[in-house]
């Protein structure tokens, strides 16, 4: 079985996700999430709540695929490079 990219985007779950699920079916999920600057960098739109929410969902997120064995690769930069 191959590796399967899943990027988490704005769904960041690992129960009752499509794209994780179909990934599982046909390979071996690889979860990523990246940070975008446009986004999560000292000039982003974030404001301070959206970045502690999504740090705290990735904190969780990356808890549950640790506890399957498996783990969540955390990247920075543009994600369309």
């Amino acid at each position: 079985m191959s590796d399967i990219v899943v990027w988490h985007r704005a769904d960041l779950r690992s129960v009752d996700n499509p794209a994780l699920a179909a990934a599982a079916e046909d390979g071996t999920p690889a979860p990523v999430f990246v940070f975008d600057p446009q986004f999560y960098g000292s000039d982003g739109l974030a404001c301070d709540a959206r970045l502690r929410f999504v740090h705290e969902s990735l904190r969780d997120l990356r808890r549950q695929y640790r506890d399957r064995g498996g783990d969540l690769a955390l990247l920075h930069g543009d994600p369309g490079k």
